[in-house]
């Protein structure tokens, strides 16, 4: 019954974004059918049911009562869960993070777990998953909708005028790819220059921003671009001309395209 439930209460509660929509019209349609198993009063698995029938005003709903221990029955939730969907990367950083900081796990349970989700164990993807939990709510939802990769939200957490930011990728509609180019651009410039340029927030083009930042952030190296391209604009149509990368050497390939042998010879001849 719902008054036996603590709703509140979120120790194995993992999944990311409760509600579903066909979840709820089955319920409105037939009700809560699979029981929400809990321990005392808290829920250990049947969230997504417990939440939608509250928010339905449905009192009667299912229940099992387990006994197992707090990490055992977290446990049996992970591989239930695992047996019928894919957990996304945000609720495997929920786990990682409950087991070593709720539950107390050693290495021997993380270990285990890492395996059942597939994660390798290692130190960077502890990490990793533990950097994803700490984010704020609205980092974790634009990686809920894949509008940005976890590394970039982590670089956006440490960067001033984060929603500012925010507000600038989404208005240039710039996708995941773009945006962690954006972003890793930002975070360099901020470490150089301890602060980010005003100007960035008036750029209304997504590629007039992008030169801006290569700008602030290589200013010598696009110095050389834009004389070579200028160099470039002087080569007949037939040329082309290349530098080493970053222009670490003087050296430059130039590359013609002849149309036939004789042409060749022409050019060789002009050349003497």
């Amino acid at each position: 019954m719902k008054k036996q439930m603590n709703l509140e209460d979120k120790t194995f509660c993992f999944t990311y974004n409760l509600y579903s929509p066909d979840l709820e019209a089955s319920i409105r349609r037939s009700g809560v059918l699979a029981p929400v198993i809990l321990k005392d009063s808290r829920i250990i698995s049947g969230f997504r049911r417990a939440y939608i029938a509250n928010k339905l005003n449905i009192d009667d709903i299912p229940t099992i009562i387990t006994t197992d221990s707090d990490l055992d029955a977290f446990l049996d939730v992970i591989i239930e869960n695992i047996a019928v969907r894919v957990l996304n990367d945000l609720e495997k950083a929920m786990i990682i993070h409950k087991l070593l900081n709720d539950f107390k796990s050693g290495d021997a349970i993380l270990k285990l777990v890492c395996k059942i989700l597939k994660i390798g164990f290692s130190e960077y993807n502890i990490q990793k998953y533990l950097q994803i939990s700490a984010l704020d709510d609205d980092l974790k939802e634009l990686i809920y909708k894949k509008k940005i990769r976890w590394e970039t939200a982590v670089a956006l957490s440490n960067l001033p005028d984060r929603h500012k930011i925010l507000i600038l990728l989404n208005n240039l509609k710039f996708n995941a790819n773009f945006s962690a180019e954006i972003v890793e651009n930002l975070k360099d410039i901020f470490r150089q220059n301890k602060g980010l340029p005003s100007e960035i927030f008036s750029f209304e083009n997504a590629n007039n921003l992008r030169d801006f930042l290569k700008n602030k952030k290589f200013p010598i190296l696009m110095k050389q671009e834009r004389n070579f391209s200028k160099v470039m604009q002087l080569l007949p149509n037939n040329m082309t001309l290349k530098h080493f990368p970053y222009f670490e050497k003087d050296e430059c390939d130039l590359n013609i395209k002849f149309k036939n042998l004789e042409e060749v010879k022409q050019w060789i001849q002009s050349q003497k």
